[in-house]
């Protein structure tokens, strides 16, 4: 059977976050259908064929991209093209092990999800502690 996992991303135009992320159809539907017209007309349903939980998204700055495997993360992470800033944070990356729904149907409260901010600081751990860095901040 082909897993299928539904995202509802949105966009106001100067924001982009995630308010629903679903294993089932139907409870996406339900979710969909509770956002407040307001907020409705941002949303838009994303289904990603062959992602399990837990995966990870990786958000920068207004794009979200999914990742099922680890591996796929190194390689991001090793890809990054690192400045002198450092306070300068690279991506967030979300752990997703189940699913997850803003508090107020349609709003941003991603920053209860489990995540990290990449910045030069982690990667400078990173690069000394590898896998074990993730596994110790809930993130593998």
């Amino acid at each position: 059977m082909i897993s299928i996992i539904y995202i509802i991303e949105v966009s106001n135009g100067q924001n982009k976050w995630i308010s629903g992320i679903f294993e089932e159809q139907q409870a996406t539907l339900k979710y969909y259908d509770s956002i407040p017209g307001d907020l409705n007309e941002y949303q838009s349903v994303t289904s990603i064929t062959s992602l399990n939980y837990p995966f990870y998204i990786v958000e920068e700055g207004t794009h979200f991209t999914y990742l099922d495997y680890y591996k796929d993360l190194e390689e991001l992470l090793e890809h990054i093209n690192i400045i002198e800033d450092q306070d300068h944070v690279y991506i967030n990356l979300y752990y997703i092990t189940n699913d997850y729904i803003s508090k107020k149907p349609g709003t941003d409260n991603m920053g209860i999800l489990n995540h990290l901010h990449i910045d030069n600081h982690f990667l400078e751990h990173y690069k000394v502690q590898g896998r074990d860095l993730f596994t110790r901040n809930r993130i593998a």
